[in-house]
């Protein structure tokens, strides 16, 4: 599955962060990619997971692009030493 950011966007819808640029895409399972997004000149990012039967996404205006990453990560694979 390829993520077209321009496409996708319209999908998604955020309260705290105008959506310039696609910073990171990370694979994190079969076919299912994290990507952070974000408005780098006002500093605020978002996680969106996208996957054939997935889509997730942040809402919080994270101040920091690994953060985003960091908790994007932690809802797709679950918190360390939950089963």
């Amino acid at each position: 599955m390829d993520f077209n950011l321009r496409t996708s966007l319209p999908k998604f819808q955020f309260d705290y962060t105008n959506v310039k640029v696609q910073l990171m895409k990370v694979c994190v399972g079969a076919s299912t990619y994290l990507y952070i997004v974000g408005d780098c000149e006002n500093g605020s990012y978002e996680w969106i997971c996208v996957g054939p039967c997935l889509k997730a996404q942040s809402n919080q205006g994270y101040g920091d692009q690994s953060i985003a990453l960091r908790d994007g990560l932690c809802e797709y694979h679950g918190l360390p030493g939950e089963e």
